[in-house]
């Protein structure tokens, strides 16, 4: 069976103008696809992150699905104040 590719357009919040096209396949986790998008604009992966449904200004907080890296390290035994968010 072929493994299904998804390109994504993704932009800065901050400048819509630049952006970038990625690749990745559809197997990869969302940790993967966060240090692509990282990584096309020459950025650290050295932040936490997540996904949410709903964006714009503190309107993520509203997001009905939400996936973050703090979930992850609540998992690990980071002492972080618990979100409703699932893993990344």
């Amino acid at each position: 069976m072929p493994t299904i590719i998804y390109v994504f357009k993704v932009s800065l919040v901050s400048n819509p103008k630049i952006f970038r096209e990625i690749e990745i396949s559809g197997n990869a986790s969302l940790y993967e696809l966060a240090d692509i998008i990282i990584y096309a604009f020459n950025f650290c992966l050295d932040h936490c992150f997540g996904f949410f449904d709903k964006l714009g200004e503190y309107s993520c907080f509203d997001s009905v699905k939400k996936y973050e890296l703090f979930t992850d390290l609540i998992e690990e035994g980071e002492d972080l104040e618990p979100t409703d968010a699932v893993s990344v």
